[in-house]
């Protein structure tokens, strides 16, 4: 998954993998800063969203009126918002945090620093940052989809293509909000934050940014057909999978909701189950936005009891991903 959604999900597989595996201090500081990136792509974005609603509603006369002009000087004129100049802020902030860290990040992800981690710092690698990458390339196409309406003909196209674009961008950014809401507190409930300082198991953060993740999966994403696409290594009955084989990871997307619905259905509420049923939700959203290493990486963390969970279940693919990482035949 790319743009605005991809982020949503780096942004919550970080939260997620950060509680499961940091301190609370530690968790407490991330997921503040979290936060902030979360905040500022939302204002970035929000004015993107105003221009696709006005050219949604684009009338018959924007020709004769230059109403289609007014639209691609203010697509230029975003770009040189304070929320934009902000948000090459936040880049160069999560440069600073990233070389301040570095050893500690890779102390908790390994030195090929995988999943939603490495899509996060693919984010600040380049000079301007891939916020700001993705905000250009959202204008891009919109301002190409201006230049080449030349007559009333072309506006019914026109209209399409920013409604289509407006809905998705008005759904990722009421995630984002959520996301910020839920680490603050601002949803008439205790945030993330203050569990994490006001001495409660950190198994419970885990367990409420598991089921954030959950209730965001549930409306945004959807199985396509059953096809199991898993390498030459297939046979019939259990399936195995041939090392260095694709893994078909809409398909495991799916077997791992089903999994996680099933873990959550035996849990008895023990501090090991959440931290289980948070790691497959992790492998979930990787598979689901393509990173079948970040999938994998988090799937070893959910241990036996996932994979007995999943045998009984019937997720094939979840099962026979799980076998090896987990050092069984």
């Amino acid at each position: 998954m790319t743009g605005l959604s991809g982020i949503v999900d780096d942004l919550e597989g970080v939260a997620l993998e950060v509680a499961q595996r940091q301190p609370p201090v530690v968790s407490s500081r991330v997921l503040a800063f979290l936060s902030k990136v979360a905040h500022v792509v939302d204002q970035a974005y929000r004015d993107v969203l105003a221009l696709l609603i006005d050219v949604k509603y684009v009338g018959d006369d924007a020709f004769q009126t230059g109403e289609i002009r007014d639209f691609q000087r203010r697509a230029e004129r975003i770009l040189e918002t304070s929320h934009y100049r902000d948000a090459e802020e936040i880049c160069s902030r999560l440069r600073t945090l990233r070389d301040a860290h570095l050893s500690d990040l890779l102390g908790l992800v390994g030195q090929d620093a995988g999943g939603q981690w490495r899509a996060l710092f693919d984010l600040i690698e380049d000079r301007e940052g891939g916020i700001i990458r993705m905000i250009r390339e959202e204008l891009w196409r919109l301002s190409q989809a201006l230049d080449h309406a030349r007559g009333p003909a072309d506006l019914e196209s026109l209209r399409e293509i920013a409604s289509e674009a407006g809905a998705q961008v008005r759904r990722d950014l009421a995630d984002l909000s959520a996301f910020t809401n839920r680490i603050l507190g601002l949803s008439g409930q205790a945030g993330l934050m203050e569990m994490l300082r006001d001495g409660r198991p950190p198994s419970l953060v885990v367990k409420e940014i598991s089921l954030m993740v959950d209730q965001r999966q549930q409306h945004t994403y959807t199985t396509g057909d059953n096809s199991v696409l898993i390498g030459a290594g297939a046979t019939t009955g259990d399936v195995s999978l041939q090392q260095g084989a694709p893994i078909d990871l809409a398909a495991l997307a799916a077997e791992l909701d089903t999994l996680r619905a099933a873990m959550k259905a035996q849990a008895t509420g023990a501090a090991e189950e959440d931290v289980a049923i948070g790691a497959v939700a992790a492998a979930q959203a990787a598979a689901k936005a393509g990173d079948e290493s970040g999938a994998l990486k988090a799937l070893k963390s959910a241990g036996k009891w996932a994979l007995g969970v999943a045998e009984k279940v019937a997720a094939p693919i979840a099962t026979a991903a799980l076998k090896p990482l987990l050092g069984l035949p």
